[in-house]
């Protein structure tokens, strides 16, 4: 443990690039390990985050993936976090795209977009 100031403590960790794995000859069998990793009062049986990306998350996926042991992390600042019917928001953009193939015809629907959101949002 590490002191970082008023009482505080941090465990220290490793980067990826910290690590090796050498082979050994005492092998173990799956029975006597686990992958399964808990955050605060939450346990997750397989060591695996998604990436908080629009193109990667939706909550369908978020969903799958917690049935299967892992976590999926919406971004709340993305496509999701920002309007209730996606499907619909994307729907428009392809269709904005197809009617003019100049990348700027999307660039501008987009920016539309956020400002409409930015003017609807609190502010920070």
């Amino acid at each position: 443990m590490v002191e970082i100031g008023m009482g505080r403590v941090a465990r220290r960790t490793f980067e990826l690039s910290e690590i090796s794995i050498v082979p050994s000859r005492r092998t173990r069998s799956s029975q006597d390990v686990s992958t399964t990793w808990q955050l605060d009062a939450y346990r997750f049986e397989i060591p695996v985050v998604a990436h908080p990306t629009d193109a990667l998350v939706s909550p369908e996926f978020a969903i799958e993936l917690g049935r299967l042991g892992g976590l999926g992390v919406l971004n709340g600042e993305g496509l999701i976090g920002r309007h209730a019917d996606v499907g619909a928001k994307i729907a428009q953009l392809l269709e904005a795209a197809e009617k003019e193939p100049e990348p700027s015809a999307s660039k501008t629907w987009l920016q539309q977009i956020a400002k409409r959101w930015a003017a609807s949002s609190p502010a920070r």
